[in-house]
């Protein structure tokens, strides 16, 4: 029986890498209260590896998860390589939270029905609007909106259906 403690991060490699090297800065930097028990670290999966080999690296990763964070950048609904589909798709079977973290947005960003249709919709893959039931975060890219989200939500407590605001 594999334990669900993780906190799997999806992103688009080639666009939002760097903001995927934050959180890990964050997790690394001992003056800030930030802990991240980090999937990636269950095993390596070669960018040059063919893609059916990566993905069964990345089960062994997902199967381990609690949470699926979900960096949101302006290339991320247009990713076609399909290993990010799968991801996604493998947290909504699992019921896996999903936390939208939406890079470029912070927290001093009011929340209001405008920002989600105009600006934070429309970057969302569209696989994620294809199923009737997710649980998902809709998050800014800050430390204190991620690990609230890690701290507060897994496989065994999910937020509400459909899309919770975690603006802080």
């Amino acid at each position: 029986m594999v334990y669900r403690t993780k906190t799997y991060i999806a992103f688009d490699g080639d666009s939002d890498l760097m903001s995927y090297r934050t959180i890990q800065g964050w997790h690394a930097n001992d003056s800030i209260s930030f802990t991240l028990n980090n999937a990636h670290d269950v095993n390596m999966a070669r960018d040059d590896s063919l893609p059916q080999s990566i993905i069964n690296q990345l089960k062994d990763r997902l199967d381990a998860s609690k949470i699926l964070i979900l960096l949101v950048g302006d290339k991320t609904k247009n990713n076609r390589k399909g290993i990010l589909k799968y991801e996604l798709q493998y947290a909504l079977r699992n019921k896996l939270p999903i936390v939208l973290v939406f890079i470029g947005f912070d927290a001093t960003i009011q929340n209001t029905a405008d920002l989600w249709n105009r600006y934070l919709r429309p970057k969302i893959p569209t696989v994620l609007f294809d199923e009737p039931e997710i649980y998902a975060l809709v998050s800014p890219f800050t430390k204190n909106a991620v690990d609230h989200a890690i701290n507060k939500y897994s496989n065994n407590s999910l937020p509400a259906l459909g899309y919770t605001w975690n603006w802080r």
